[in-house]
């Protein structure tokens, strides 16, 4: 009598010959275009997510580079040394009434001799001793000798009382006039590197805001100066009353 574990033994020897000659068969045409099938779906499938993830590490790099090029030009800019050709000053809003107005009239030459009048000097006064005669020639010339050195010491002594200062009127000049006060302090700082000492002033013309540069006051004698010297900078100017 056939014990039962064997039959079962058997039937699993079987199904495992059954199941190894199924895949040493060869394949048939539906099996082997599906196989196709699969590996071709799985090779395209590899290629573009391979495609995908080279596209985003190119992607990266270059934002990473371009990233980079901004933070370098930035960093250029800020190092940039300062060059005042590079200020771009515009021109003046003065209008004509507006020089009409703040204008003021000065003597034809008065620059060319720096707004004052040369005064000849007073000639020094010239002693002439003249003397009658005694009679002695040696006591005539001691008296004369004492005389010129009296008339000598006075003269020394003698000073002309020192010219009293100019007190005509102080006048500034107006160099600029700007609609902000970024451009007015720009023409600030020019000025104040050739030496002045500039001022800004807030005014309303006709409803709008400007902002006028001054320097000054000068005397009479410096304003011919200082029109001769902004003159030489190209420092377009008019008179204004202080």
């Amino acid at each position: 009598m056939v014990q039962l574990g064997q039959v079962q033994s058997k039937e699993k020897w079987r199904r495992v010959k059954n199941f190894i000659r199924y895949f040493r068969r060869p394949p048939t045409k539906a099996e082997l275009l599906f196989y196709v099938i699969i590996v071709a779906l799985a090779v395209a499938g590899a290629m573009f997510f391979a495609d995908h993830a080279e596209k985003k590490a190119a992607e990266k790099e270059a934002r990473r580079i371009a990233r980079m090029e901004r933070l370098a030009e930035l960093e250029r800019e800020r190092n940039k040394p300062f060059s005042p050709e590079e200020i771009q000053i515009p021109e003046s809003e003065f209008s004509f009434y507006e020089q009409l107005a703040n204008r003021s009239f000065h003597i034809t030459g008065e620059e060319a001799i720096g707004g004052t009048h040369y005064v000849e000097p007073k000639p020094k006064p010239k002693f002439e001793l003249i003397s009658e005669s005694s009679g002695y020639e040696s006591v005539d010339t001691e008296i004369k000798n004492e005389f010129a050195l009296e008339l000598l010491s006075t003269s020394e002594s003698f000073q002309e009382p020192a010219p009293k200062p100019e007190k005509g009127p102080s006048k500034k000049l107006q160099t600029g006039s700007f609609s902000s006060t970024f451009e007015a302090n720009i023409h600030k700082s020019q000025l104040e590197s050739l030496g002045y000492q500039p001022e800004i002033q807030k005014a309303v013309v006709n409803g709008k805001t400007i902002y006028r540069v001054k320097i000054g006051p000068f005397s009479t004698k410096d304003l011919a100066q200082v029109k001769r010297h902004l003159d030489v900078q190209q420092i377009k100017f008019i008179e204004v009353k202080p």
